[in-house]
């Protein structure tokens, strides 16, 4: 039949038509939607969350060395901003009474630690004549570190955590330790 001849017929029979889906076909299709959907989620959430934890941790964890320096550091009696305390004694777990940046750190030197609030200080080390002395000036805000060895004068900006170590062969060298280390100055201003 010539197309001619199908005008004014009438059609007789089915139109093809798709078979409609059916229910396990279409929960396998809403089980990958879901899927896929949970794992754009995921991906967003743990790309943002992982950039702000990057951020935020460093001044979160300084903000809590901040307070235990401010509390005093285990020893009873709190430590000011802008100053420097040296522990007078080796750095062991039972000595870092609940101290626990002096509990984990090592154990043959004296810490000496302080929190700079001030915008700026200079900081000075003396000549440590051969004796192993290093002082971390930490940035809080990005955990970035400066070490220092002396004999050495610098001027530093803040907020800055301050950490210094002096070794200490044992118990019979920290007062020739312990004095070393006490001469370590912070001068508030320029």
């Amino acid at each position: 039949m010539t197309d001619a001849e199908m005008i004014g017929t009438e059609v007789t029979g089915t139109e093809p038509t798709t078979e409609p889906t059916t229910t396990t076909q279409t929960r396998k299709l809403r089980g990958w939607q879901h899927f896929l959907i949970f794992l754009a989620t995921f991906l967003v959430v743990a790309i943002i969350g992982g950039l702000l934890f990057l951020k935020a941790y460093p001044t979160i964890a300084y903000n809590a060395y901040h307070k235990q320096i401010n509390a005093g550091l285990g020893t009873g009696n709190p430590i000011p901003d802008n100053t420097l305390y040296t522990f007078p004694y080796l750095a062991s777990p039972e000595a870092a009474k609940g101290n626990n940046m002096v509990a984990s750190g090592n154990q043959d030197g004296l810490y000496t630690m302080g929190w700079l609030a001030a915008s700026q200080a200079t900081i000075t080390l003396p000549d440590p004549a051969g004796r192993y002395q290093a002082v971390q000036i930490i940035n809080p805000s990005n955990g970035m570190v400066t070490t220092l060895h002396g004999p050495t004068t610098t001027t530093i900006t803040g907020p800055r955590l301050i950490v210094a170590r002096t070794y200490a062969a044992d118990d019979s060298d920290v007062p020739a330790a312990l004095q070393l280390a006490q001469a370590i100055t912070l001068t508030v201003g320029g």
